[in-house]
């Protein structure tokens, strides 16, 4: 039987090559009049222009580059074609220079891109309050846009973009104030991630100075970080602020007013309290924000107060230490029923682009609960797209709890700051110091802060309301 089995074996080596040969010439006789049927001819594509966003964070980097790749395979017909920021005008984050190109694109006869990415919606055109009605595509004039978006999102960002909605909510975030599990370890410390008071986090500042009084000033911890050219603990100090208010409503009052001052004063005596602790870094001021945010990975420091986008910027610095990080509550001397937070809309549709309805069309696309639930997942926070898949129905990690906690504590009712001053003093002067960071590193007190500030007020005739 071998022999028959291997004899077998044999004609078959011979005889395949020749079949092979003869099929080959076959084809070869008929490929001129198969050719043309068997191409696939494929439409002539539109280019879509895109500025792109999220370079080297993780997740969310994949996250947008699969939605470009998908969208491309699915629409034969289109081409999306993405460029980053950091190809157009280097890694100027904080700064004006994306503002700058952006706000030249839209003010040409024909922008470049069809989509740009808004980097901060305070500074693109600041001499026409306007701006965003007269230059972008108002998306609530498209038909299936605000059936996905979440309720009540809309209506509370008509005003920032003069009376329009230019795009989809894709990004959403919470602020926290991150620590690092490790260094609480050290210091025998367990942060609460919900429900922090003042004395909590007083107590845990405490506990790290008097860790730094017995090792050398090498091993030395510091309590928050912070850098001069982006502050994020105005954050913190406008939750504060808020929870000293005797009525919470008067937050969102559009004025300097009596009760708001007295708030602040109150806050301000807390901050003080911290001085001794020597919360911050002698060189905090100096520092720069894409240089010294990975250090909070290495146990330098205890406490940075940010958004939830920081679990995507840590994935791209080092993931291995990713969860040594945890996000908790601001601390609140009573609970309130706001929370710093909110939507913001990454991408928009100018008037004067050249590809301008096939642009609409892919924005919609990621307008949908299936991209929801993929943004969920990769970033680790909320969305203002309605998603198929509730939060509560992710895993239970540190940053899903986070995200979770405060959806379902505070649902919609989120503030978004327009400057460290806005809610504390008014509109107008929203850049203006409030001098937290000063009370806080105790270059002055409490009350020589809040005179200042009055004193400033009375000099240039503005009026304090008395409620």
């Amino acid at each position: 039987m071998k022999r028959i089995k291997y004899f077998s074996s044999y004609i078959f080596l011979i005889a395949f090559p020749l079949l092979y040969l003869s099929s080959c010439a076959d084809s070869n006789q008929s490929a001129g009049t198969e050719k043309e049927s068997n191409e696939i001819e494929r439409p002539e594509q539109t280019e879509i222009k895109m500025v792109g966003q999220w370079l080297g964070q993780g997740d969310r980097e994949q996250f947008i580059r699969e939605f470009v790749r998908d969208y491309n395979f699915l629409h034969q017909d289109k081409k999306v074609t993405m460029i980053f920021p950091e190809d157009l005008v280097g890694n100027d984050r904080g700064g004006q220079k994306l503002d700058q190109m952006t706000a030249k694109q839209l003010k040409s006869d024909q922008s470049e891109y069809d989509l740009l990415m808004l980097n901060n919606v305070n500074n693109i055109i600041l001499d026409e309050p306007d701006w965003a009605e007269k230059y972008l595509v108002d998306f609530t004039q498209i038909d299936g846009f605000a059936e996905n978006t979440v309720d009540g999102v809309i209506e509370k960002n008509r005003e920032r973009w003069s009376g329009i909605i230019p795009g989809p909510f894709i990004e959403g975030y919470n602020y926290a104030l991150w620590s690092n599990q490790e260094v609480a370890e050290k210091l025998g410390i367990e942060i609460k991630q919900i429900g922090m008071t003042f004395e909590d986090f007083r107590s845990y500042l405490k506990a790290m100075h008097d860790y730094n009084q017995t090792v050398t000033e090498e091993e030395r911890i510091y309590g928050i970080l912070e850098a001069g050219d982006w502050s994020t603990l105005v954050n913190l100090f406008n939750q504060l602020f808020l929870s000293n208010l005797e009525n919470p409503d008067h937050y969102h009052n559009e004025y300097i007013s009596e009760s708001k001052l007295q708030a602040w004063h109150q806050s301000l005596k807390q901050l003080e309290t911290l001085a001794p602790y020597k919360p911050l870094h002698p060189e905090w001021k100096s520092m720069i924000w894409n240089d010294i945010f990975p250090e909070m990975l290495n146990g330098k420091y205890l406490f940075f107060s940010n958004a939830t986008w920081m679990y995507n910027f840590w994935q791209g610095v080092n993931n291995g230490n990713l969860n040594k990080m945890m996000p908790s509550e601001y601390p609140v001397t009573k609970p309130v029923d706001y929370y710093i937070g909110g939507y913001q809309i990454m991408w928009v549709v100018p008037k004067n682009a050249k590809n301008k309805e096939a642009a609409i069309e892919l924005l919609m696309a990621m307008n949908q609960p299936k991209v929801a639930d993929k943004w969920v997942r990769a970033a680790k926070s909320p969305t203002g797209i309605k998603a198929e898949l509730s939060s509560s129905s992710m895993g239970g990690d540190q940053f899903e709890n986070f995200i979770n906690s405060i959806e379902e504590k505070y649902g919609e009712n989120k503030i978004t700051l327009g400057g460290n001053s806005q809610y504390i003093f008014d509109y107008d002067r929203r850049f203006s110091n409030n001098y937290g960071h000063e009370v806080m590193a105790g270059q002055m007190t409490a009350n020589e802060a809040i005179r200042t500030i009055r004193e400033s007020f009375r000099t240039q005739n503005i009026k304090i309301v008395k409620e």
